[in-house]
């Protein structure tokens, strides 16, 4: 399937959980583009006092995940304020499917302390807390969906970001 235009994000985590995005970006995230991808120099490590994935920078590290085109502007606000206040959108480069590389957008957060000293176990969280977070998510939309954009909710850097994104 070809890819979409508009920004490439690298999906590494909970937002890989198709249930997941439905129930933030509701039914257009059925069509958004995915395809494997490689993020090289990374690795996904469980975040401190939470059961959810972050990525440090780690030589030689390597996650494997997807990535994603067709996405619009309100999506991408979606999935930042998902991501909260301390993570912000930077660009990567991916190696995707046929040898092929290109740019990517992944939310990182903006300081390490956040960052736990183990794996995320992704079984785990699918168990324990993968209902809740669809629970919380779809809450969410619903009250963004009824009441709009409020532009404190997402920092004005994340804001800018996701206008560099689309050029």
């Amino acid at each position: 399937m070809p890819e979409r235009a508009g920004p490439r994000v690298f999906f590494y985590g909970t937002l890989s959980d198709a249930e997941v995005r439905r129930a933030l970006l509701g039914p257009r995230s059925d069509a958004l583009v995915r395809v494997p991808a490689l993020l090289p120099g990374f690795r996904r490590v469980r975040a401190r006092s939470a059961n959810y994935p972050m990525l440090v920078r780690s030589a030689g590290g390597r996650v494997d995940g997807e990535a994603a085109t067709g996405f619009d502007k309100a999506m991408l606000a979606a999935i930042a304020f998902y991501e909260g206040p301390l993570y912000e959108p930077c660009p990567v480069r991916v190696a995707l499917p046929g040898g092929r590389q290109g740019e990517a957008w992944i939310f990182l957060a903006r300081s390490r302390v956040l960052a736990g000293t183990g794996n995320w176990d992704e079984a785990r969280w699918r168990q324990r807390d993968k209902a809740r977070l669809i629970r919380d998510a779809r809450r969410w939309k619903a009250e963004l969906d009824l009441r709009g954009w409020v532009p404190h909710e997402v920092p004005w850097r994340v804001r800018r970001r996701i206008e560099e994104m689309f050029g």
